[in-house]
C-alpha cells in the first residue's frame, strides 16, 4: 500500500486501515468490569503450580473488595500503587483494583536491589506498595527511604504491616462498587519502565487510549493462555487485557521447573509466549513418552534475539504448533507484526521461520536509513518507524528529543528490514551498532555465527575502542556445560571464516559463567561494557 505524507508520495511507506475498535469512553477499568460480569461463570485464572483456580465471578469480587479497602485507605484516582511481586492470583487482582478507583500502577522486579527500587519509584512516590513475603524485608527497606510514609501491604503473613487477606474482607455495600469512569481517554493506566539494555530505564505511561487493542476471539471461543511475565512488565498488561475482554483463562506460572517443564502443558494451553532463554529448558528435558502436543496452536519467542536454528530446534519439538519470533515494545501496547492465524500465511511462516510476521491493523511502517533519512524500500536493512494510536503517552518526566523523527514517527531503535512479501525481519538494535573504519557493523550478524557453534550457549558482541578504525568487535561468550576446554583462539578462527573482513573477531573474545540479564530477559549490554573496562572479564 502507498500513503501520501505531507503532501509527498513514497512508495516505501507501508500504511495499513486504522482498526474499527474504538476505545470505551469510560475506560479501560469500566470495560475490564463489565467483560468480567459477562464471563462469570469461566475460568479466569489457574495457579500452575499450585492447580488453584477461580473464575471470573470470583475474580471479580476479589478485585471490587481489594479496590474498596484501597479506597478506604485513601487511595484516590490519580495516585500510584506499586507491586513487588511474582506472577500469581493475587497480583493481577491488585492491578485490576488499582484501575477500578483510577489509581496507577508503578511495578518492580523482585530481583531487583533496594537502590534500584527507589531510584524507579521516585518519580511517582507510591502511596501503598505490595510485596511478596520474601520480599517483605526488601520493601521495607524501600519505604524507610521513602520517609516510612508509605502503606506496606504482604501477599502472605506478616506481624509489622498489612496482611493481603484484610484487603478481601466482604463489604455489606460491595454489591453497589461502581468503577472509576475516565475523565479523559490520555489519563495515565500504569507505569512500566524499559529494560535498560542500553541506557537508564525509564517510566512508560500507558493511558486507556493506548491501550485500545482488542485482540477480538472469533466465535466468541475460550482460549487458554500460559503466562510466564513478571508483574513489572508490560506484556503482563497486554496479556491481562486480552484474556479479560475475551474470557480467556490464564494459566499463571512465577517460573519453569527446570526438571519438569512439561507440566506447562497438561492445561492445554493453546498460547505461549516465551524468551529463548526459558524456552530453551524444553530442549534440554526430553518430552515424556506418549505426551500429547496437539493443543498447543502457537508458540512466539520473544524478548531476546532468537536464530533460525534454534527457532527450528522447537519447531521439531513441537511439529504441530507454530513457531515464530515475536517483535513488541513496552512503549507500544500491541504487537507489531503478526502473521494471521490462517491457511494463506502458513507458507510465508514456513518459508521465512525468522520473520515477525507482516503489517498489522492500526500501523504504518516505515524503514530508514539513519544517517541519510533515506526511505528504504524491500531487503534493505535500517531503523524501523512506525506511527499507531497504541504508542505510549510518553516517559513520565522525562522529554526524549530524538523519541520522533522530523515527520513525527516514532524512533524504535531497532534495525530492521522487509521482504517482498511485506514480511518484517528484526535484526538488531540502532545504539548496538558501530563502525569499523567506514563500514557499519552489526553485532546481531556475528551473534548469529556465534550460537552456530556447538559449544557456545549464549553470545553477546560489542565494540571496543580502537584509535585508529574506531571499534573492534569483541565477543562475549558463556560455553555449554563441559566445553570448558574450547578456547578464544578456537572461537575467533570459527567465526573470522564465517563472516566478512568488517565482522571478525579483532577484539577478541572473552568469557562468562553468567550474563547479565535484564528483568526482561535481555542481555544487559551496558553492564558487559563496564566489566570489560573495570578487566572483571
Amino acid at each position: 500500500m502507498e500513503i501520501m505524507l505531507n503532501g509527498k508520495h513514497n512508495d516505501n511507506i507501508i500504511y495499513t486501515p486504522n482498526p474499527l475498535e474504538t476505545p470505551d469512553p469510560r475506560g479501560v477499568g469500566y470495560e475490564y468490569f463489565k467483560a468480567m460480569e459477562r464471563y462469570r461463570e469461566r475460568i479466569a485464572q489457574v495457579d500452575g503450580h499450585t492447580n488453584k483456580e477461580e473464575t471470573y465471578e470470583s475474580f471479580l469480587k476479589r478485585c471490587v473488595r481489594t479496590a474498596i479497602t484501597m479506597k478506604n485507605r485513601g487511595i484516590k484516582p490519580g495516585d500510584f500503587v506499586s507491586m513487588c511481586t511474582v506472577n500469581d492470583m493475587d497480583a493481577c487482582v491488585v492491578y485490576i483494583a488499582a484501575i477500578f478507583i483510577g489509581a496507577i500502577t508503578a511495578n518492580v522486579d523482585t530481583s531487583m536491589s533496594s537502590k534500584k527500587i527507589v531510584s524507579l519509584l521516585k518519580p511517582v512516590s507510591p502511596k501503598m506498595v505490595f510485596a511478596t513475603k520474601q520480599c517483605e524485608h526488601l520493601m521495607q527497606e524501600v519505604v524507610c527511604e521513602f520517609g516510612g510514609q508509605i502503606l506496606l501491604v504482604v501477599f502472605g503473613k506478616t506481624e509489622k504491616h498489612i496482611p493481603f487477606t484484610e484487603f478481601l474482607q466482604r463489604y455489606d455495600n460491595e454489591n453497589d462498587f461502581r468503577v472509576y469512569e475516565a475523565v479523559n481517554l490520555e489519563e495515565t493506566v500504569f507505569v512500566s519502565f524499559s529494560s535498560g539494555t542500553t541506557s537508564s530505564p525509564k517510566a512508560i505511561c500507558h493511558t486507556h487510549s493506548s491501550m485500545r487493542a482488542r485482540y477480538r476471539s472469533k466465535n466468541d471461543e475460550c482460549k487458554t493462555y500460559a503466562v510466564f511475565y513478571s508483574p513489572c512488565r508490560a506484556l503482563f498488561k497486554r496479556s491481562v487485557h486480552e484474556t479479560i475482554l475475551n474470557g480467556f483463562r490464564r494459566i499463571l506460572f512465577h517460573k519453569i521447573s527446570h526438571g519438569e517443564p512439561w507440566k506447562v502443558l497438561n492445561y492445554k494451553v493453546d498460547y505461549m509466549l516465551l524468551s529463548p532463554v526459558t524456552s530453551e529448558v524444553f530442549l534440554k528435558y526430553r518430552k515424556p513418552p506418549h505426551f500429547d502436543l496437539g493443543n498447543l496452536r502457537l508458540l512466539l519467542i520473544g524478548g531476546n534475539y532468537a536464530s533460525k536454528e534454534f527457532l527450528l530446534k522447537l519447531k521439531n519439538m513441537f511439529p504441530k504448533t507454530i513457531v515464530r519470533p515475536s517483535y513488541g515494545q513496552s512503549e507500544i501496547f500491541s504487537t507489531v507484526a503478526a502473521f494471521p492465524e490462517d491457511h494463506r500465511t502458513d507458507t510465508l511462516v514456513r518459508d521465512f521461520p525468522t520473520s515477525i510476521g507482516l503489517p498489522r491493523e492500526g500501523f504504518s511502517y516505515k524503514v530508514v536509513d539513519a544517517e541519510t533519512e533515506e526511505i528504504l524500500g524491500p531487503n534493505r536493512q535500517g531503523e524501523l518507524r512506525l506511527k499507531t494510536k497504541y504508542l505510549m503517552k510518553g516517559y513520565l518526566n522525562y522529554e526524549s528529543p530524538d523519541l520522533f523523527d522530523s515527520d513525527g514517527w516514532y524512533r524504535t531503535g531497532d534495525l530492521a528490514y522487509y521482504n517482498e512479501h511485506r514480511c518484517f525481519f528484526i535484526t538488531g538494535r540502532l545504539k548496538d551498532t558501530f563502525k569499523y573504519g567506514n563500514n557499519h557493523v552489526y553485532p546481531r550478524e556475528i551473534e548469529e555465527v556465534l550460537l552456530s557453534h556447538r559449544s557456545i550457549q549464549n553470545a553477546a558482541v560489542l565494540g571496543v575502542e580502537h584509535e585508529v578504525v574506531g571499534f573492534h568487535p569483541i565477543a562475549v561468550v558463556k560455553l555449554n556445560d563441559g566445553e570448558e576446554c574450547v578456547t578464544p583462539e578456537e572461537i575467533i578462527e570459527y567465526v573470522d571464516q564465517r563472516v566478512e573482513d568488517k565482522n571478525r573477531l579483532r577484539g577478541g573474545v572473552k568469557f562468562v559463567k553468567e550474563f547479565p540479564w535484564t528483568p526482561t530477559h535481555k542481555i544487559q549490554k551496558s553492564k558487559l561494557r563496564e566489566w570489560i573496562a573495570k578487566g572483571i572479564i
